[in-house]
């Protein structure tokens, strides 16, 4: 069995310090995964607990990418339709790339 965890991209806890220290001590721990998950589209009012603050998926999963080295990475939700569809397919090139070093 492999255990996954999400990684809370939202809100006033998702700074660097805390996706950080997160991340890195879900490592340690062995925790298999970490996931992120997108929420372009939900207005600040209906976005419980995030105060409408949201960190990109992409930008998030890169950014922990270099600071773990064995966990795996992946988006719960990624809303394609809304993002340009080159960008993003550089975006997730260049993770792959990151993971498979």
């Amino acid at each position: 069995m492999q255990i996954g965890m999400g990684l809370r991209n939202m809100g006033a806890v998702a700074d660097r310090d805390t996706v950080t220290r997160c991340a890195q001590a879900a490592e340690s721990a062995g925790v298999d995964s970490l996931w992120v998950f997108d929420h372009v589209a939900i207005p600040p009012e209906e976005s419980e607990g995030s105060g409408g603050l949201y960190l990109d998926p992409l930008a998030t999963l890169a950014y922990v990418a270099g600071c773990t080295s064995t966990i795996g990475l992946g988006t719960g939700v990624l809303v394609i339709p809304y993002r340009p569809a080159l960008i993003t397919a550089k975006w997730l090139d260049k993770m792959q790339a990151l993971l498979s070093t």
